[in-house]
């Protein structure tokens, strides 16, 4: 199975989860918990690409919501649900996602118990390693069928995590049937869809939880992230496939990563690392990055993993300050141009390899 293509990582402007596509359906699959707050999210394939998606179905009860991207070419997934599939204890299983936001994990385990009772509702429990970042994930057999979509780990508990049993899933795909794609928040007590805000189901009455119609798009947006995202459309990019978090920007205009972001209360950061340093023309390279040719940027050497990075630091109150906001929106714009330009010139100048956060 190649899971890598029909998995991927869901970002909002909070964080991240794991979102996946089943097979006969176009939809993507994830927790409500994971984008909860935002009715627009961006998905990242493994391969890096990131494409908009909107937030077209929501049961926060059973924690399960569907996402559509318009843009993202359309596949078969592999991932498959079998009406029949018998799940038992001490099952292989594998789990699927992006723990903490790092690339696609596989880990595996075994099921340890097939009708876990919490909260007045059945989970799969598995000691399979799940983590914060593979909510909203697939625990599939080794067949592809899936078993679970995988939604919470005990906090400081080691081998417990759980799943929503494949049926509950099923029972959403089966129940959901609109051809128009719009925000909508499905009563679990009828299976009414509700499109507009309400206390109240309006065919059941049921108490609706008024938080999940929250938009956080429409909220103030602070300067600093006004100053960053004109900087960002300015060069080109779309600043809803770049924002990962609060004040935090990480993005890839072409092979290497660009990220901006809120070092502490007083600075603003840009950094970006270029490529691996050479293993040739060390003196050359030296005196390339301990010139001033590049200001207001600097060039260093990121020991850690001998890779040569860009840098820019500003103050975030000059930031919010009229009088530089234009000069610094600028430098943060011609700062993503002039990382591609440079880990270009070290690749082709000094065949430098590409840094490991790169884009293959």
């Amino acid at each position: 199975m190649d899971l890598e293509k029909y998995i991927y990582k869901v970002v909002t402007g909070d964080g991240s989860g794991t979102g996946f596509i089943i097979d006969g359906y176009d939809y993507i699959v994830t927790n409500f918990h994971v984008i909860s707050g935002f009715r627009e999210v961006f998905i990242e394939t493994n391969s890096k690409d990131r494409y908009l998606a909107e937030v077209v179905m929501v049961n926060k009860e059973a924690d399960l919501a569907f996402l559509i991207s318009r843009d993202m070419p359309k596949i078969d997934s592999t991932i498959k649900i079998n009406k029949n599939l018998d799940i038992k204890k001490q099952q292989v299983v594998n789990i699927a996602g992006f723990p903490f936001g790092m690339p696609l994990t596989i880990t595996e385990g075994i099921i340890s118990s097939v009708n876990q009772v919490m909260d007045n509702r059945k989970y799969i429990q598995t000691d399979a390693a799940i983590n914060s970042g593979n909510s909203g994930g697939p625990m599939i057999d080794k067949s592809g069928s899936l078993i679970a979509v995988v939604n919470a780990k005990f906090n400081n508990a080691d081998n417990v995590g759980f799943g929503i049993p494949y049926q509950e899933l099923l029972y959403e795909l089966e129940n959901y049937k609109f051809s128009e794609y719009i925000f909508r928040v499905k009563c679990d007590t009828c299976d009414n869809y509700i499109e507009n805000k309400s206390k109240y189901c309006n065919s059941c009455g049921n108490k609706i939880d008024e938080t999940i119609f929250m938009d956080k798009s429409n909220d103030k947006v602070s300067t600093l992230s006004k100053v960053i995202n004109r900087a960002i459309v300015k060069a080109g990019y779309n600043p809803k496939l770049c924002k990962v978090g609060k004040e935090y920007w990480e993005f890839y205009p072409k092979s290497n990563v660009v990220r901006f972001f809120e070092r502490d209360d007083y600075t603003f950061y840009a950094n970006a690392p270029l490529c691996n340093v050479p293993k040739e023309n060390l003196k050359r390279v030296l005196e390339i990055i301990n010139s001033d040719k590049f200001s207001p940027y600097s060039l260093g050497i990121y020991r850690t993993n001998n890779t040569i990075c860009l840098y820019y630091r500003v103050y975030q109150s000059d930031i919010h300050n009229e009088e530089y906001q234009e000069e610094i929106e600028d430098n943060f714009s011609k700062f993503i141009a002039k990382s591609i330009e440079l880990s270009e010139y070290f690749i082709s100048e000094f065949n430098s390899e590409v840094a490991l956060s790169s884009k293959i």
